[in-house]
């Protein structure tokens, strides 16, 4: 791997970094808990929580056996070619981070579901996500996986384009990008259409524009 795309840190140098800047924006910006977020808030946190649950057992299980297995035998992945490659501070091989990168409501939800000690867990606001992979790349994705969950808003005359929306456009308009990143170029996402309106939170149209693979 090349300076530019791999990290010279160890996994568990990598990730302690990484919760250092996360914990120096929550100290920054306090949140309020699940139960006393705003409606439109706590209703996004749900939805957030609801698809970073589906990720961890549905396909972080898969995710982390191919990666312990291209670690086990690196020519076979450029990501596991860096020697520091998923290695804690003794030298042995750690399962994948995964990587919750995500929006304030997706914040207030990790709160909720992720234990201060978790080993290979990480919830990261994109505006620290982002610097830090900057400051610190894994474009390879060699010490990590990333699920990726953050919500939009969108104007009404964006909505309208969209197929079976409803003509009644009233209410605020969102659109929840979800997705996965396990590799430079690897990964793949989705978005989905909700509308709060009336104190309910909807999902009006899932997977609109179909998948994108890349």
């Amino acid at each position: 791997m090349t300076s530019e795309t791999s990290t010279s840190l160890t996994q568990s140098q990598w990730a302690a970094g990484l919760r250092a800047k996360v914990d120096q924006w929550l100290a920054a910006h306090p949140l309020p808990t699940i139960e006393d977020a705003a409606a439109l808030q706590r209703a996004m946190a749900e939805v957030q929580g609801g698809a970073f649950a589906s990720f961890v057992q549905e396909q972080a299980p898969r995710l982390i056996a191919e990666r312990e297995a291209a670690h086990r035998d690196p020519a076979q992945n450029d990501a596991a070619q860096d020697g520091n490659a998923g290695q804690g501070e003794d030298g042995e091989l750690l399962p994948p981070l995964l990587i919750w990168i995500t929006d304030e409501p997706g914040m207030i939800a990790a709160a909720a579901m992720i234990a201060p000690d978790a080993p290979q867990l990480i919830a990261a606001p994109r505006e620290v996500f982002d610097p830090w992979m900057t400051e610190q790349p894994d474009w390879g994705c060699a010490h990590h996986v990333e699920h990726i969950g953050e919500f939009k808003a969108i104007d009404a005359p964006e909505v309208k384009h969209i197929e079976h929306v409803p003509n009644d456009l009233s209410g605020q308009w969102f659109e929840h990008r979800v997705g996965v990143a396990f590799g430079e170029d690897a990964g793949y996402e989705t978005r989905h259409l909700w509308r709060w309106l009336a104190d309910e939170f909807e999902l009006i149209q899932p997977g609109y524009g179909g998948s994108l693979v890349y």
